[in-house]
């Protein structure tokens, strides 16, 4: 309508309607300036006014509220290893990423005891894990996947994997890290003994062991240590005679 004024400017504020209104800066299109927020759900309320002296008593339309969630920053994946407790010492395996369920993938020969550990390292900080899932060969669930940020290291996200049987092969999937729409997998083989990752216990795996045996644990020898108890002993080695000949499932 010509009777109408034009509007000469925008209020607005956050997460309230009771506070000091703030002014855009401009004349159309107009501009606002936040504070850093806090990850999470916000509001920003606005109103346009007819001109610049009386914000109070000026608005040419209805309150608008515009609602808006704060995400996480994206982060990358820069590596995934498995991880286990030695005698109070945690000890890394790096598996290999991009390589299919049935090809030359990375094997974790130490047993799995309360559970294989997985950490998914990120090129920045995590504060949503996302969620874990875990399929066989054939994409059937199998055990069960948790994760959860590392609370020593928020770049590092720890998927716990339980009731995953000795000699099969696995996709670990995480999706959701940080709210992201993207999903890290990678395919990793269990096998007790398998120290080569050839995906079989051969005499060559129980000579390495026992050219080891009462060597003190550290992380270029840490795979010897299937019972992950801080010793390469005759105990490591009993376990891996028992899986002699024993392959990985395809």
């Amino acid at each position: 309508s010509p009777n109408v004024p034009g509007i000469r400017t925008v209020y607005y504020q956050l997460d309230s309607r009771t506070g000091p209104w703030a002014q855009a800066t401009g004349s159309g299109p107009f501009g606002i300036a936040l504070p850093a927020l806090s990850l999470g759900a916000h509001t920003l309320y606005a109103f346009a006014a007819d001109r610049l002296e009386n914000a109070v008593n000026c608005v040419t339309g209805n309150i608008a509220a515009l609602a808006f969630t704060v995400l996480p920053a994206p982060v990358a994946l820069s590596a995934v290893k498995s991880r286990k407790t030695h005698a109070g010492v945690d000890r890394d395996l790096t598996i290999r990423t991009g390589v299919a369920i049935n090809g030359n993938l990375s094997v974790e020969p130490r047993l799995i005891g309360a559970g294989h550990r997985l950490v998914f390292q990120f090129g920045g900080a995590v504060s949503q894990p996302g969620t874990a899932s875990v399929v066989d060969a054939a994409a059937a669930p199998i055990g069960n996947a948790a994760a959860a940020v590392n609370p020593l290291n928020n770049s590092e996200v720890i998927v716990t994997l339980s009731g995953i049987p000795d000699g099969r092969r696995v996709n670990v999937t995480l999706a959701g890290v940080n709210s992201g729409v993207n999903s890290q997998a990678v395919a990793v083989g269990f096998l007790a003994g398998d120290f080569n990752d050839s995906q079989a216990v051969t005499a060559a795996d129980i000579s390495g062991a026992r050219a080891l045996n009462g060597k003190t644990v550290d992380d270029s020898n840490a795979r010897f240590d299937v019972l992950a108890n801080g010793a390469i002993d005759a105990r490591s080695i009993t376990v891996i005679k028992a899986n002699a000949g024993k392959l990985l499932a395809p």
